[in-house]
Protein backbone atom coordinates (compact mmCIF):
# COMPACT_ATOMS: atom_id res chain seq x y z
CA UNK A 1 0.00 0.00 0.00
CA UNK A 2 1.52 2.97 -1.17
CA UNK A 3 0.62 6.67 -2.63
CA UNK A 4 1.80 9.68 -2.37
CA UNK A 5 0.13 13.14 -3.86
CA UNK A 6 0.96 16.96 -3.51
CA UNK A 7 -1.87 18.91 -3.25
CA UNK A 8 -1.59 23.25 -2.47
CA UNK A 9 -3.42 23.65 0.71
CA UNK A 10 -3.71 27.40 1.98
CA UNK A 11 -1.41 28.62 -0.17
CA UNK A 12 1.18 25.75 0.93
CA UNK A 13 2.25 22.49 -0.83
CA UNK A 14 1.37 19.81 1.05
CA UNK A 15 2.63 15.80 0.37
CA UNK A 16 0.01 13.25 0.99
CA UNK A 17 1.47 9.47 1.62
CA UNK A 18 -1.31 6.76 1.85
CA UNK A 19 0.71 4.13 3.39
CA UNK A 20 0.72 1.44 6.84
CA UNK A 21 0.62 4.90 8.86
CA UNK A 22 -2.15 6.80 7.51
CA UNK A 23 -4.19 3.33 7.45
CA UNK A 24 -4.23 3.23 10.88
CA UNK A 25 -5.05 7.21 11.24
CA UNK A 26 -8.12 5.82 9.30
CA UNK A 27 -9.06 3.17 11.49
CA UNK A 28 -8.28 5.50 14.76
CA UNK A 29 -10.78 7.96 13.25
CA UNK A 30 -13.58 5.48 12.06
CA UNK A 31 -13.73 2.80 14.02
CA UNK A 32 -15.17 2.22 17.51
CA UNK A 33 -13.16 2.44 20.11
CA UNK A 34 -15.24 0.80 22.78
CA UNK A 35 -14.74 -2.55 21.42
CA UNK A 36 -10.72 -2.81 22.04
CA UNK A 37 -9.69 -1.96 18.43
CA UNK A 38 -6.90 -3.90 17.19
CA UNK A 39 -3.59 -1.58 16.30
CA UNK A 40 -4.10 -3.52 13.05
CA UNK A 41 -7.60 -3.48 12.00
CA UNK A 42 -8.84 -6.36 9.92
CA UNK A 43 -9.25 -4.91 6.41
CA UNK A 44 -12.90 -6.17 6.03
CA UNK A 45 -13.62 -3.88 9.10
CA UNK A 46 -11.90 -0.80 7.75
CA UNK A 47 -13.41 -1.07 4.08
CA UNK A 48 -17.36 -1.36 5.67
CA UNK A 49 -16.10 1.61 8.24
CA UNK A 50 -14.90 3.79 4.54
CA UNK A 51 -17.93 2.52 2.72
CA UNK A 52 -20.27 3.81 5.36
CA UNK A 53 -18.88 6.87 6.06
CA UNK A 54 -18.83 7.44 1.84
CA UNK A 55 -22.49 6.53 2.35
CA UNK A 56 -22.91 8.97 5.13
CA UNK A 57 -20.80 12.17 4.25
CA UNK A 58 -17.80 11.13 1.40
CA UNK A 59 -16.55 14.88 2.32
CA UNK A 60 -16.24 14.39 5.32
CA UNK A 61 -14.44 10.96 4.37
CA UNK A 62 -12.12 13.03 2.16
CA UNK A 63 -11.15 15.07 5.13
CA UNK A 64 -10.05 12.09 7.38
CA UNK A 65 -8.47 10.73 4.61
CA UNK A 66 -6.27 13.99 3.73
CA UNK A 67 -5.54 13.98 7.12
CA UNK A 68 -4.43 10.33 7.40
CA UNK A 69 -2.40 11.20 4.45
CA UNK A 70 -0.48 14.07 6.12
CA UNK A 71 0.14 12.20 8.96
CA UNK A 72 1.25 9.45 7.00
CA UNK A 73 3.73 11.68 5.32
CA UNK A 74 4.72 12.79 8.84
CA UNK A 75 5.17 9.54 10.69
CA UNK A 76 7.06 7.53 7.13
CA UNK A 77 9.41 10.55 7.07
CA UNK A 78 10.04 11.18 10.42
CA UNK A 79 8.94 15.23 10.00
CA UNK A 80 6.27 17.69 11.61
CA UNK A 81 2.55 17.77 10.63
CA UNK A 82 2.46 19.86 8.40
CA UNK A 83 -1.08 21.30 8.16
CA UNK A 84 -3.46 21.17 11.11
CA UNK A 85 -7.08 19.45 10.73
CA UNK A 86 -8.81 22.82 11.08
CA UNK A 87 -7.19 24.22 7.71
CA UNK A 88 -7.54 21.06 6.36
CA UNK A 89 -11.44 20.82 6.64
CA UNK A 90 -11.50 24.86 4.99
CA UNK A 91 -9.81 23.16 1.82
CA UNK A 92 -12.10 20.63 1.31
CA UNK A 93 -14.83 23.10 1.71
CA UNK A 94 -13.62 25.31 -1.23
CA UNK A 95 -11.47 22.13 -2.99
CA UNK A 96 -12.04 21.98 -6.99
CA UNK A 97 -13.15 19.06 -8.29
CA UNK A 98 -10.23 18.59 -9.68
CA UNK A 99 -8.64 18.55 -6.51
CA UNK A 100 -11.12 16.26 -5.00
CA UNK A 101 -10.87 13.57 -7.66
CA UNK A 102 -7.18 13.74 -7.50
CA UNK A 103 -6.94 13.02 -3.64
CA UNK A 104 -9.69 10.38 -3.95
CA UNK A 105 -8.16 8.06 -6.96
CA UNK A 106 -4.42 8.34 -5.31
CA UNK A 107 -6.20 7.19 -2.47
CA UNK A 108 -8.18 4.17 -3.97
CA UNK A 109 -5.07 3.60 -5.84
CA UNK A 110 -2.63 3.16 -2.68
CA UNK A 111 -5.45 1.05 -0.86
CA UNK A 112 -6.40 -1.24 -4.18
CA UNK A 113 -9.72 -0.49 -4.49
CA UNK A 114 -9.17 0.85 -8.08
CA UNK A 115 -9.19 -3.15 -8.85
CA UNK A 116 -13.27 -2.67 -8.66
CA UNK A 117 -12.72 0.18 -11.50
CA UNK A 118 -10.60 -2.18 -13.84
CA UNK A 119 -13.31 -5.32 -14.20
CA UNK A 120 -16.44 -2.74 -14.28
CA UNK A 121 -16.77 0.72 -15.40
CA UNK A 122 -17.48 2.98 -12.98
CA UNK A 123 -19.74 6.40 -13.36
CA UNK A 124 -16.76 7.82 -11.13
CA UNK A 125 -13.85 7.63 -14.00
CA UNK A 126 -14.53 10.62 -15.90
CA UNK A 127 -14.76 9.95 -19.99
CA UNK A 128 -11.31 11.27 -20.37
CA UNK A 129 -10.14 8.31 -18.29
CA UNK A 130 -11.67 5.99 -20.18
CA UNK A 131 -10.22 7.32 -23.47
CA UNK A 132 -6.61 6.61 -21.49
CA UNK A 133 -7.10 2.63 -21.21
Amino acid sequence: MNGRIIVTIAGKEVKLWFNNYSKIEIANALLPKDKGMNPRPEEVQLIEAINKMSHENYMLLLRVVVNAGIKGQAYGTETEVQIKSNVVAGFIASATNEEIYSIWFTFLQAYGFDLLLDNDESETVSAEEKKKK
